[in-house]
């Protein structure tokens, strides 16, 4: 009497006519036809679903330790230089070394993209719930994400934000969006262009709003934004 399999799809592995295991997906329905109760199954090989997502899965371990091993030691002697501590850079040096280590950044932004594109369809992703000033969260990413606009001749603008409106969110999960947004936008923008950061309440939330001047996104893909 318990309808524990009714209206849920289940994974578990099946054997082929051919002796070989295969994964199966099985969604088994209800259905009243008059005083009849009958139910029907539906059985789909996702043999070749489960072989792309170990792909995936052992992609992202390689890259995990592949890319971040040397790209640890890089960023640390980067930071040493920057800081001094292995002797005086001249401006242009440091400039340079600056660049360097805020792309190394970047880099390892990127890398963590990945791996929480992996813990998002595993449902593991954790948030880190907090209070925080909107203001500041805006002018940080603007700030982090001035070099990267100036290398495509753009500006970031930060419109006037209200200091007194505070948000809860994750600060890192943020700063991780926004930096998605602004390096987009400067990276589409024309040259000499400018990248409009605004924010506002929106009864008890809040809007943010990044504008630029590029091409846009095409009509075409338009549907595929948020897939």
């Amino acid at each position: 009497g318990e309808a524990r399999f009714i209206g849920t799809r289940r994974e578990v592995s099946g054997r082929h006519k051919s002796g070989r295991l295969v994964d199966i997906e099985v969604a088994i329905a209800e259905i009243k036809v008059g005083d009849e109760l009958l139910f029907s199954g539906i059985v789909r090989d996702i043999t070749e679903r489960k072989r792309v997502e170990r792909l995936k899965s052992e992609f992202v371990s390689t890259v995990t330790h592949e890319l971040r091993t040397p790209l640890t030691s890089i960023m640390g002697s980067l930071a040493l230089l920057r800081s001094g501590a292995l002797g005086t850079l001249g401006e242009k040096a440091k400039s340079m070394v600056t660049l360097a280590h805020d792309n190394g950044e970047r880099l390892v932004n990127l890398i963590n993209d990945i791996l929480d594109i992996d813990k998002i369809e595993a449902g593991a992703l954790e948030f880190n719930l907090t209070d925080a000033s909107l203001r500041d969260l805006i002018k940080q990413a603007a700030a982090e994400t001035g070099s990267y606009a100036e290398q495509h001749d753009v500006r970031i603008v930060v419109n006037k934000i209200p200091k007194d409106i505070v948000v809860e969110t994750d600060p890192d999960r943020f700063q991780q969006v926004m930096r998605n947004l602004l390096s987009n936008a400067a990276k589409f923008s024309p040259k000499g262009g400018e990248v409009v950061v605004s924010a506002g309440l929106k009864g008890h939330t809040v809007r943010v709003s990044i504008s630029d001047h590029g091409p846009g996104i095409p009509r075409e893909f338009q549907k595929h934004i948020f897939e």
